[in-house]
């Protein structure tokens, strides 16, 4: 038998499957739901080695304490130790935010980890609970102010929430053990984590439903949606998307040879440093279709002094072939383009459930995942039914909203002078779009 003695590195056995799955809370201290806890101490144990500092970065307490916790580790297990005693009869939610990573393959936690317990004989039992819909849920979270001791109309940036959540890797989070009340509950993509809503940096989404919680209740369905679901056509991040139209300074939204456009394409057009008159821009710029020499008629929407939007008096026909020349004494531009075929389109096909119970319009958009494709928007008639006839094949997410003002607009809301957002809806999965296929009952409920 040969013994070697020395130091050396471990690492992990060659081949074997690789680790994907990222750690687990397997146990906590106090107990969930434990009642008169009058200690100091907080024990969570997770099944792997754990990334200390990014433990360190994801437990948040609510409502939060004056004073910073002293982490002590001993393998896997953490103890964070509070300087005096927590408040008397207060109802305290630990979160383990998905931030938690193991050691080894940096995988992190699906879903935060969370428990509650009282310094007091009664633990709160109200929740408020949702979906954030987002591009990455990175750095978002659930920001809730008790409204009983604050102004009517408060502003809460800088202002340290009562309550704070974390949603988990699929959206959903859940806002829970507070106590009954009028709450005023924000989304907000928190930038520099210091769980401050900051007006000047982060980005911020207002809700649809009004969030008073009776005692021992839930509220459920405060959905917050971050997503662009609105062309912002004076932005200067949309204005870059747009392509010139020769030497002119006019930018439009598609380019030369553009094709499978939707029927209802609208020619979002820009004059860049305003140096093409109005006047001349509808002079000058006509319409012509499979090859005809009567130019068709425009329409011209001004939406600013240098952004306007463009469609045809008729809308699009299935398989036409059009172009957009601008033809003045300088220069001759041309842009062609075709409209889908119905051979090549798809269609979508589907209600609104709960139509009737509301009179506002309700518009249901198409809006792509695939570069290069347009937001197709329908409305559906009285009875809920819907239809996208003529849709290009590529990834799609539905959204929804109920027009209350009837500008055709989603109102996102505002959280400052406090304004609801308008209803709305995402549907549960992507719509893959295919030649000739048709996608069917998709339904939708507000």
């Amino acid at each position: 038998m040969i013994i070697v003695s020395g130091c050396a590195n471990q690492l992990p056995p060659p081949g074997g499957p690789e680790d994907t799955k990222g750690p687990v809370v397997l146990e906590v201290s106090p107990l969930p739901n434990t009642t008169s806890f009058h200690g100091n101490k907080i024990i969570i144990r997770f099944d792997e080695d754990v990334d200390k500092r990014s433990v360190q970065e994801s437990i948040l307490i609510t409502p939060d304490t004056d004073t910073k916790p002293e982490f002590e580790w001993d393998g896997n297990e953490v103890t964070f130790t509070y300087p005096g005693n927590l408040l008397p009869d207060r109802t305290y939610t630990i979160v383990v935010g998905t931030g938690v990573k193991d050691r080894i393959a940096g995988n992190h936690m699906d879903m935060p980890f969370q428990f509650a317990f009282s310094t007091g004989e009664k633990l709160d039992k109200s929740s408020v609970s949702g979906t954030i819909y987002a591009p990455t849920l990175n750095k978002i979270k659930i920001f809730a102010y008790l409204t009983e001791y604050k102004s009517e109309n408060f502003n809460p940036d800088g202002l340290k929430p009562d309550f704070i959540a974390i949603p988990g890797s699929d959206g959903n989070y859940n806002l829970s053990n507070i106590p009954g009340g009028d709450y005023r509950v924000i989304s907000v993509i928190d930038e520099n984590n210091n769980f401050i809503f900051n007006e000047n940096l982060d980005k911020v989404s207002v809700s649809f439903k009004k969030t008073f919680v009776n005692e021992d209740s839930s509220i459920a369905g405060v959905d917050f949606n971050f997503f662009e679901v609105e062309d912002e056509l004076n932005s200067v991040s949309y204005l870059k998307t747009l392509f010139p139209v020769g030497t002119t300074g006019l930018y439009i939204n598609i380019k030369n040879s553009a094709e499978n456009l939707p029927v209802g394409i609208i020619f979002n057009s820009y004059i860049k440093n305003k140096k093409l008159p109005f006047d001349q821009l509808r002079s000058d710029l006509k319409l012509f279709l499979n090859g005809e020499t009567v130019e068709s008629k425009l329409v011209f929407n001004p939406v600013s002094d240098s952004v306007i939007q463009i469609f045809p008096v008729q809308k699009f026909e299935p398989g036409q072939k059009g172009k957009l020349t601008f033809i003045t004494k300088e220069t001759a531009d041309t842009i062609n383009f075709s409209v889908i075929e119905r051979d090549n389109a798809g269609v979508v096909e589907g209600s609104v459930t709960n139509k009737t119970e509301f009179q506002h319009r309700v518009v249901i958009r198409l809006m792509p995942t695939t570069e290069g494709l347009f937001t197709i928007t329908e409305n559906p008639e009285y009875s809920g039914r819907f239809r996208f006839d003529l849709v290009p094949e590529g990834k799609y997410r539905l959204f929804s909203f109920i027009d209350v003002d009837g500008n055709g607009r989603f109102n996102k809301g505002s959280y400052f002078p406090f304004e609801l957002s308008e209803p709305f809806f995402f549907y549960h999965e992507i719509l893959n779009i295919r030649e000739r296929w048709e996608i069917e009952n998709v339904f939708i409920r507000f």
